[in-house]
């Protein structure tokens, strides 16, 4: 199981499906590494919609103005895959309608002119329709004639993919038509349930791609001021092929800098992504759980309390890498060091502690340098008197005192001399307790920096 998966993420999950029900348009913004795709599949799997997932990233080969023709051929492929249609669909004589008009071969020249008219969305095709139809009267012999010859009623969706590879067509084609129709058909049969969106990492493809994809999946809002119409305000909220919802999911900092960097600094963003979302997008973030979870598997490795040293592992330490890759840090410490041989002292084989030697490998694994571990390490002994149990015993590997029980490292307290002293326990760990003395000062044996930096030069590069 993903460590990410321990990581309780249910509000998140309930905020962001309230985030979609008054944002029909959205961005999902998270930083690399925050666990996008394992949010994204446990919504998925617990609200149980119809979801819709583009890759954009496989489009890069192709050129700009293909972009829309590739969404909607993965969006077909997507609602074969969730059984939504199925490759014997037989398309309505409407939309034969629209791919006779959308082949240039099939024009005749009155419909040629009229062609920009029809090209639009249902409601601004019937304010234009009065305009329009003596022209679809004309053709109706014409169009009839083209029904026969291509047994319309019966033909497959295949089909139409073949009619459509060798010329571009408008995006309100018949392609269009069925995706659109289809969406509908299986809402009106879950009437409970959504169809969502989700477009997976826009900030990874090329900019022209990116802001192309932006621009179709929201150009219909521009539709009404062509024909000098009053836009009507809950039309232009809705989203193409009758989704309820479209999601971009990326990184939000990153497409502000795509943006500067592809249009301008002058050039004004908000504005922009306004055409596409102006309520807001979801901000996602797992660094504080991902802090305190990755904290948590450090102090269990180390056998700590997080808080001894928390000190050592700032934000910036933490936030950039991804969740997976802190976890991988803690493979196989113990292949990063020579384990000291146990000593005999008092008569009894004592085995050095490791807990420090691991910490100093998950610090050098981090970037740390020497000296700032050798800082971690004294810190935490002064909030917690067990790390000098995990410490002291390698006073022992730079003396040949090897029977030694008391040691002074040249600490006071209270005007009083600290002393370590040994003491012999059931098990084969080395134990010790202070003492304290006052009078003529000790010899000092060792001090604690010094034993620190010991345990760090231990642990390889």
């Amino acid at each position: 199981m993903d460590d990410i998966e321990y990581i309780p993420i249910d509000e998140k999950l309930k905020e962001f499906s309230m985030h979609l029900h008054s944002h029909q348009r959205t961005i999902f913004s998270a930083g690399f590494g925050e666990g996008k795709s394992f949010f994204i599949n446990k919504f998925k799997a617990q609200y149980q919609d119809l979801f819709l997932t583009l890759y954009p990233v496989n489009y890069q080969v192709q050129e700009n103005q293909d972009i829309f023709q590739l969404i909607k051929r993965d969006l077909l492929f997507q609602l074969f895959l969730s059984g939504v249609l199925n490759q014997r669909s037989a398309p309505s004589k409407k939309l034969a309608l629209t791919f006779f008009l959308s082949n240039p071969k099939n024009y005749i020249s009155w419909i040629l002119d009229s062609l920009e008219k029809i090209d639009y969305p249902n409601p601004i095709v019937n304010t234009i329709l009065p305009g329009v139809i003596s022209f679809f009267k004309k053709g109706k012999n014409q169009f009839d004639k083209y029904c026969q010859e291509n047994n319309v009623e019966d033909i497959a969706i295949e089909d139409f993919f073949k009619k459509t590879e060798d010329f571009r067509i408008y995006e309100n084609d018949v392609i269009t038509q069925i995706i659109t129709e289809s969406i509908q058909s299986w809402k009106k049969k879950n009437p409970d349930k959504k169809v969502i969106l989700f477009i997976e990492d826009m900030d990874r493809i090329d900019p022209g791609h990116l802001f192309r994809i932006m621009n179709v999946l929201s150009a219909h809002m521009d539709y009404s001021y062509k024909f000098g119409i009053q836009p009507d305000y809950d039309t232009l909220a809705n989203n193409k092929f009758g989704l309820d919802n479209v999601v971009l999911i990326l990184d939000y900092s990153n497409l502000i800098s795509i943006f500067k960097h592809f249009y301008g600094e002058d050039t004004n963003f908000e504005g922009y992504l306004s055409k596409f979302s102006n309520k807001g997008i979801f901000q996602y973030s797992l660094e504080e759980e991902k802090k305190k979870y990755i904290l948590k598997k450090i102090a269990e490795k180390c056998c700590f309390k997080p808080e001894d040293f928390i000190e050592g592992f700032s934000n910036d330490l933490l936030s950039y890498r991804s969740l997976r890759s802190l976890v991988s840090i803690l493979d196989d410490i113990d292949s990063q060091y020579v384990h000291p041989k146990p000593l005999v002292v008092c008569n009894k084989k004592r085995f050095f502690p490791t807990q420090l030697l691991n910490l100093a490998v998950i610090l050098k694994r981090l970037g740390k340098a020497d000296s700032e571990i050798v800082e971690i390490i004294l810190t935490a002994c002064k909030k917690n008197n067990l790390f000098e149990n995990y410490l002291l015993p390698y006073v022992y590997l730079d003396n040949e005192e090897s029977d030694r029980t008391r040691f002074f490292l040249g600490e006071t307290e209270n005007h009083k001399y600290i002393l370590y002293d040994f003491y012999n326990s059931n098990d084969n760990d080395f134990a010790y307790k202070k003492s304290y003395v006052i009078g003529t000062e000790p010899n000092v044996f060792s001090t604690k920096e010094k034993i620190a930096k010991k345990i760090v030069s231990m642990v390889a590069q």
